[in-house]
C-alpha cells in the first residue's frame, strides 16, 4: 500500500461530504467570521495526485474510466484508420474490444478486493504517473481562480474580498480527491479514456471555472447576506458552502468527460473523412486540436 493510503482522507470516508461536515460540525457554524485566522488554508493538505484516483477507484471508475462504450464509439473510426497502416500500432489505435480494453485500461480492475491499492499498473504509482499510460492530476477548481491575477473578460477578479474569505474559512481542500482527474499527459493516448491530455497551463478552463464557482457560490452567499441584512434567517453555513463546491467539482467533472470525448470524436472524423492514416506525424498536427486551453 501507498504511504499516502496510510492518511485518512476525508473524501476517502463514506458519505463524504455529508460525513466530513458532521464529523467537523461544520453543519452548525451558521456564521463565518472573516476576521478570524485561516486554520486551513485552500490547499491544506497534499498528495493529490494519490488521493484523486483512489477517490475515483471508490466510486468505481466514476463513469469514465471503467465504461467501454466511451471508447467504443470511435472503435469503428480507429478499426478503418489502422487498415492503411502498415507500421506497428499499439492496442488502443487499432480498436480495441471489450476483453482487451478492459484488461489493458478499465479501473478499477474487475474481481480486486480492493481494487486501488490491490492494482498491479493502474494510476497507482504515484511517483512515476506511468500507468496504463503517462497521465497528470488535474484539478477541477484550480487554486489560481481565488487569486487576484486571474481577471474576467473586465480586468476584474472574479471573488469580492468577502467571497473569497468566506472560502478560505471554511475547510475546503483544493486537492481534496474528488476535485482530481487523472489526464494523459500525451495526445497519443487521448482516445483510451476519451480524455483530453491535461496541459500545464490551461487559461480557457481556469476561466470558465472561475466564472461557474463565482456565479453559483457568490449567488447563494449574497442571498445568505441579503436574509441576515434584513434579520430574517437563513440556512446558508460553512457547511453549505463546502456542500456548494462539491456540487461544482461534479458538474465540472461531467462537463470535462463531456466535452473531451466530443472534441476527441470531432478530430479523429476529420481524420478518418481526409484519408489521413492515424499515424505519429498525423497525430502530432491534428491531436495538437485537442488543448485543454
Amino acid at each position: 500500500m501507498a504511504a499516502e493510503g496510510k492518511k485518512d482522507f476525508p473524501e476517502l470516508k463514506d458519505g463524504y461530504p455529508e460525513s466530513y461536515i458532521k464529523e467537523k460540525n461544520l453543519d452548525k457554524k451558521d456564521h463565518i467570521d472573516i476576521n478570524e485566522d485561516i486554520v486551513f488554508p485552500l490547499a491544506y493538505d497534499s498528495h493529490y495526485a494519490f488521493r484523486g484516483p483512489a477517490y475515483t477507484s471508490k466510486h468505481q471508475g466514476r463513469e469514465i474510466y471503467n465504461v467501454y462504450t466511451r471508447y467504443e464509439t470511435i472503435k469503428p473510426i480507429l478499426v478503418q484508420s489502422s487498415k492503411s497502416k502498415s507500421a506497428r500500432l499499439s492496442w488502443h489505435e487499432r480498436g480495441a474490444d471489450l476483453a482487451t480494453w478492459e484488461d489493458k485500461a478499465s479501473f478499477p480492475e474487475k474481481l480486486k478486493i480492493d481494487a486501488y491499492f490491490g492494482s498491479k499498473h493502474y494510476f497507482n504509482r504515484i511517483q512515476k504517473h506511468w500507468f496504463p499510460y503517462h497521465w497528470e492530476a488535474h484539478h477541477l477548481i484550480p487554486l489560481s481562480i481565488f487569486d487576484e491575477t486571474t481577471k474576467d473578460s473586465k480586468g476584474q477578479s472574479y471573488f469580492t474580498f468577502e467571497d473569497k474569505a468566506v472560502v478560505e474559512r471554511s475547510h475546503y481542500d483544493i486537492n481534496n480527491g474528488h476535485n482530481v482527474m487523472a489526464m494523459p499527459s500525451s495526445r497519443y493516448w487521448e482516445p483510451v479514456h476519451m480524455l483530453l491530455r491535461h496541459t500545464l497551463s490551461h487559461a480557457k478552463w481556469t476561466r470558465k471555472v472561475a466564472s461557474t464557482v463565482q456565479q453559483q457560490l457568490s449567488s447563494s452567499l449574497k442571498q445568505a447576506r441579503s436574509k441576515e441584512q434584513e434579520g430574517k434567517p437563513h440556512e446558508f453555513n460553512v457547511g453549505n458552502v463546502l456542500g456548494a463546491l462539491y456540487d461544482i467539482e461534479e458538474e465540472l467533472w461531467s462537463d470535462l468527460a463531456l466535452y473531451s470525448q466530443r472534441e476527441i470524436t470531432r478530430v479523429l472524423k476529420e481524420v478518418a473523412q481526409g484519408g489521413v492514416s492515424l499515424n505519429k506525424k498525423a497525430r502530432s498536427l491534428l491531436y495538437k486540436q485537442l488543448r485543454l486551453s
